[in-house]
């Protein structure tokens, strides 16, 4: 397993990263109702592999912690998962449902859309 935290942007050619990678779970926690009027993922670096580039090469699925709008700024995400908080009893459930341990019960909701033609490609 490699953990990216976006620090440091992964070079060479897309196909060599497919190659490298089996799967990518990108992880996206930004916290703070309120202080806001519009809550937007900011990547560290630019075409960090924090930025999922890479999404119609390796198999990628978003976990949202906090924020139900990711799916605005990463429609080209397959599979999106809302977590709805990050706190620690939250993450073990998350963990224990990505694992298998314990089944999704959660429905597809359409209106996670929100109209957007780029999210239905």
């Amino acid at each position: 397993m490699t953990l990216n935290d976006g620090r440091v942007r992964t070079k060479g050619a897309t196909l060599a990263y497919r190659d490298a990678v089996d799967a990518a779970l990108v992880v996206a926690n930004v916290e703070g109702y309120a202080s806001e009027n519009n809550y937007r993922i900011r990547w560290r670096t630019p075409l960090s592999s924090d930025a999922p580039w890479y999404t119609r090469e390796v198999p990628t699925a978003l976990v949202s912690l906090c924020q139900t709008t990711h799916l605005h700024d990463l429609t080209m995400m397959r599979t999106v998962v809302h977590a709805y908080h990050g706190n620690p009893a939250t993450l073990r459930r998350l963990v224990d449902k990505l694992t298998g341990v314990s089944p999704f019960r959660g429905r597809f909701n359409q209106t996670v859309w929100t109209d957007k033609w780029q999210a239905r490609l």
